[in-house]
């Protein structure tokens, strides 16, 4: 059993993949720790940088669990997107988008809930 999931950063049409093998739970929260420092919002690169060191803060020298990809293939969760051109958070199993503003004002539960995971409770958070 896997707890597997991607964040996509997009940028002008442009994809790019931070995957977790382990960690899929935690994503949305991690993601709203880095879009709540509200900094480097604009710059893609950097932004994608940030939230990969937040995922892998927890096994910086591992060689699994964590990796980077130009292809989603795939996970146990919806995928979460970080649109920043437009400054929007979507997640694949919902219709509506937030801005990163409205995703840093969201609660936690909240955050999980947007994203599909509503059985987060289930997992200890290993944050």
């Amino acid at each position: 059993m896997s707890d597997n999931a991607d964040v996509c950063i997009e940028e002008h049409d442009q994809d790019i993949f931070l995957y977790t093998h382990w960690e899929g739970h935690t994503l949305p929260i991690l993601v709203g720790r880095v879009l709540a420092r509200r900094t480097r919002w604009r710059d893609a690169h950097y932004l994608a940088r940030m939230v990969f060191s937040e995922m892998i803060a927890v096994d910086l020298r591992g060689d699994g669990n964590f990796g980077i990809s130009t292809i989603h293939r795939g996970a146990d969760y919806p995928l979460l997107t970080l649109h920043v051109d437009r400054q929007e958070v979507e997640a694949e199993c919902r219709t509506e988008r937030v801005t990163f503003a409205e995703f840093v004002e969201m609660r936690e539960l909240e955050r999980m809930q947007f994203a599909g995971r509503p059985d987060f409770r289930l997992h200890r958070l290993t944050l």
